[in-house]
């Protein structure tokens, strides 16, 4: 069965092309054959550090007809993994598509699995809730994902005290918590635009920053290996 991942948020900077270069790097880290996507067309980050590594595509799925071209090349692809980077604001276009997508991949055999990137703000939470109103009933994986970039996993207490995460948790959802990379190994690695699994590998890391990334590397995989392998 293919896997289908969408790593999205609705919002704009929770972290969206960070995690689906993470999720990426863990896939093809275990020797998975993946497809990667790139929707967000303003910011293409995703297919510039994928496509040197993998497959790696662009699909416009904001465009009116770009739900077609995605489920085209889901249909057409040899991958067993496809992961996806949504632009901000694509839960418009779903909903007007969602009936769409999920037969296709029912069709197609394929898992469709959202990795919701979560940052403090009050409109994740709203739009989360939306977004899994809209879908419920369908049959979908459903992981939200915290990003340390915005603080201590303690420190979401809007998000941990919400109706919304006691509603999704009672659904199956998973929850997952990634913790801050240094900026000075951040900066590195996207001035070396290449994804995380290979930044061990690299030159460009001096030999501290090596070491504590890969202690980082190494505990934020197998959280993401919890998540996309159960």
């Amino acid at each position: 069965m293919k896997k289908l991942i969408f790593v999205t948020g609705e919002k704009g900077g929770v972290m969206k092309s960070f995690l689906s270069k993470l999720t990426a790097s863990v896939l093809l880290d275990d020797g998975k054959k993946t497809l990667c996507i790139e929707a967000d067309m303003r910011n293409p980050d995703f297919y510039n550090f994928a496509r040197k590594d993998t497959r790696a595509i662009e699909v416009a799925i904001k465009k009116k007809d770009g739900w077609f071209d995605l489920i085209n090349e889901i249909s057409k692809c040899e991958e067993e993994y496809i992961v996806v980077s949504t632009p901000a604001g694509v839960g418009e276009n779903l909903e007007n598509e969602y009936d769409l997508l999920f037969e296709a991949c029912q069709q197609l055999n394929v898992e469709v699995h959202f990795i919701w990137c979560m940052s403090k703000v009050r409109d994740c939470i709203v739009l989360l809730k939306r977004f899994t109103d809209f879908i419920a009933g369908r049959d979908y994986k459903l992981t939200v994902a915290k990003s340390g970039f915005f603080g201590e996993e303690s420190s979401f207490i809007r998000w941990n005290d919400s109706k919304t995460r006691k509603a999704v948790a009672k659904q199956g959802a998973n929850e997952i918590y990634i913790s801050e990379l240094y900026p000075s190994i951040v900066d590195t690695i996207d001035d070396s635009m290449i994804l995380f699994n290979r930044a061990l590998q690299s030159n460009d890391l001096e030999l501290a920053q090596k070491m504590q990334f890969r202690i980082w590397y190494r505990d934020n995989a197998e959280k993401v290996r919890g998540v996309i392998y159960g």
